[in-house]
């Protein structure tokens, strides 16, 4: 866990959002975009890849029906990874495990809509997920891509069963270390990891509280007296 002097130091910078295709905060509602956009070269750097990980999941080419609930699983699991992740849908699965960029079938890509994602995604979610969805052109093939934010405050739990065994109620799904697969948790490690981190979170944004405040002289007891709020959110998990 990080140290209280660690903690101050990240009063002033932010935590790091997932890649924009547009520049804005990463609270923003985009647009569904049919260009590239000026950070185009980031998403093409994902999608040349070709291997996932712990923060980039691939599908490949279906109606958004057909992969809406993986979408909804992978989205909750970035948005309780550090930094969160991208889902680009549009990839091709090779044997080895490799991906290829083949890009979306247009009777495909044309059920994609960023309501629908932020709809349906939230749906499952507690608290919602801030997210983006936009289409990507890479070597005159259209992918598209889902930029999923770190958590804010707390960790995200789903709110309900899917019906098929997708998704579980009250579990908090994760990139469990060593897979690139999106899973509920279920061992003490990856719990304890993800509870560190909301607590980090709890305890600089106290720091940040009291900088604007302009108190700039505090003692450990003054940010720890703000952790109780937390305390009993996370007795809610």
């Amino acid at each position: 866990m990080a140290t209280p002097q660690m903690l101050q130091e990240r009063v002033a910078s932010s935590n790091h959002p997932a890649i924009r295709p547009n520049g804005h905060s990463p609270r923003s509602r985009c647009r569904i975009r049919p260009m590239p956009s000026p950070d185009g070269p980031d998403i093409d750097a994902l999608i040349a890849i070709g291997r996932e990980s712990a923060s980039l999941e691939y599908k490949q080419s279906e109606p958004w029906g057909r992969l809406r609930l993986q979408i909804v699983k992978a989205t909750l699991a970035f948005a309780n990874t550090q930094d969160g992740g991208h889902i680009v849908i549009g990839m091709k699965r090779l044997d080895d495990d490799q991906y290829e960029a083949e890009g979306m079938a247009p009777e495909h890509l044309a059920t994609y809509r960023l309501d629908d994602v932020q709809t349906q995604v939230n749906r499952y979610a507690d608290p919602a997920v801030s997210l983006d969805g936009f289409r990507h052109e890479h070597g005159g093939k259209t992918f598209f891509v889902i930029a999923v934010d770190e958590f804010e405050d707390v960790p995200v739990i789903c709110t309900r069963d899917s019906g098929d065994g997708e998704l579980r109620r009250a579990a908090i799904y994760v990139r469990p270390r060593g897979m690139n697969a999106s899973a509920p948790i279920d061992n003490q490690t990856d719990m304890r990891a993800l509870l560190t981190r909301a607590t980090e979170k709890a305890l600089t944004a106290r720091l940040r509280g009291l900088a604007r405040a302009g108190i700039t002289q505090f003692t450990v007891a003054d940010v720890l007296s703000s952790t109780g709020q937390f305390a009993q959110e996370r007795g809610n998990l």
